[in-house]
């Protein structure tokens, strides 16, 4: 089974989380949220954007396809996210029937480092999905609680978001936490309208009284990566 079949039907069959009193994924209401991080040979960052175009203009063809963005490390051309949102998760489930997913793995698969890495999230808190607009500083970054630190994780999610908004140069602020039962996981998504923009937020007492609350809980090292659109 492909990557994203595989995460699609884990997606929808989760018994670990019935099992913790947690909801099901398909009972969290919203929008899906789909990162996929791909890293390629350098010397198959061309072909990998070539192929990774193709998937993003045959996924916006699918039925509740809100948008599928396509993202480069900056300084690292050949680390790609693919950014998707669909309309809910029926509209995500559905997706796995469609042959865009397992075209991009095999096209990739001879020159990837390691395997496509998917995950699938709701919007905990901040703004909702609007186009990313090239220029604009744009931040991807995971967050990892354990040893019962989720409550913590949330509670510094809640605070960081209500905090972005009212910051200058703030263009789009997504905290975004992973499906049941990998809910002490959360993926930030930041666009900023320049770098001083973000240099501030990242110095802003808000931001730093919520990583002091949750440092002793971060299950990996926590790093800001800076992307560019590949659109």
């Amino acid at each position: 089974m492909n990557p994203l079949c595989r995460l699609i039907a884990i997606a929808a069959f989760v018994a670990p989380a019935v099992a913790l009193g947690a909801p099901a994924p398909e009972a969290v209401p919203g929008p899906r949220y789909m990162m996929t991080h791909i890293e390629v040979s350098p010397e198959a960052t061309a072909m990998t954007l070539a192929a990774v175009k193709a998937y993003r203009q045959a996924s916006l063809k699918e039925p509740g396809a809100v948008a599928v963005d396509v993202f480069q490390e900056s300084g690292h051309p050949s680390r790609f996210i693919i950014s998707e949102v669909w309309r809910d998760h029926a509209a995500f489930v559905a997706r796995a029937n469609s042959p865009a997913g397992p075209e991009l793995f095999a096209k990739v698969k001879p020159v990837e480092f390691r395997p496509p890495d998917i995950r699938i999230h709701f919007l905990f808190a901040g703004t909702t999905y609007k186009a990313p607009t090239a220029g604009n500083v744009m931040v991807i970054s995971h967050l990892d609680a354990c040893c019962g630190g989720t409550p913590t994780l949330e509670a510094a999610m809640t605070s960081m978001a209500e905090a972005a908004a009212k910051e200058r140069g703030m263009v789009r602020y997504e905290i975004l936490d992973q499906l049941p039962p990998r809910n002490n996981h959360a993926r930030l998504y930041e666009e900023w309208a320049s770098e001083r923009d973000y240099v501030a937020h990242n110095l802003s007492q808000p931001v730093r009284d919520a990583f002091s609350r949750l440092q002793e809980y971060l299950g990996t090292p926590y790093d800001q990566r800076l992307y560019r659109l590949a659109n």
